[in-house]
């Protein structure tokens, strides 16, 4: 059901797009589907790479979800590494941009993983309300800064249509205290 939606979401954007689920057993989420852009200059990433959970736009999707001591347990878990300069390393950096994160209904990594590359995740939900996927669009960063509120539309209405078709019928992202939150670990 994921594929036809990466293939539009890399015709209309020209940009890489990929499937993330989370893995609860690891901590991190994992591309399970992608289809990349055919720019010679792009974002590429194999399919069943794992990304962690606080510096990638995919993996911060599914972060935005877990309740607080969800999240708290989290962080007594895993250290923050800086894998760049711009990765956020401070449990409190990392709470307010999960709280942007259900505000808005996407997730951005501007170069917090990867030096010259940025995302932008939604979270695809079930009925209940629980991320079962993210869509991601990947990007060259100097191409997702120019175009980076478009591609946040365009992900966002291509995750709300999976929701949609799933049962979900969603509109705003759902509110952290209303929705069943999945503990990782």
């Amino acid at each position: 059901m994921g594929r036809p939606a990466l293939t539009r979401l890399m015709r209309d954007t020209g940009e890489t797009a990929l499937l993330g689920v989370l893995d609860g057993e690891a901590d991190k989420a994992i591309y399970v589907d992608v289809v990349e852009s055919d720019n010679p200059v792009r974002y590429t990433v194999p399919c069943g790479d794992r990304r962690e959970l606080y510096c990638s736009a995919v993996g911060k999707c599914f972060l935005a979800f877990f309740d607080d001591a969800a999240i708290a347990r989290y962080l007594e878990r895993h250290t923050l590494i800086p894998h760049t300069r711009r990765t956020l390393t401070r449990p409190d950096e990392l709470r307010a941009e999960l709280r942007r994160v259900r505000r808005s209904g996407v997730a951005i990594s501007d170069e917090e993983r990867v030096e010259g590359a940025s995302a932008v995740a939604s979270a695809v939900l079930s009925a209940e309300g629980r991320p079962l996927a993210a869509l991601v669009i990947g990007a060259p960063s100097a191409r997702f800064r120019a175009h980076r509120a478009r591609y946040s539309a365009l992900v966002k209405a291509a995750a709300a249509e999976l929701s949609s078709m799933l049962g979900m019928g969603r509109g705003p992202a759902p509110s952290p205290k209303a929705s069943v939150h999945r503990e990782v670990g």
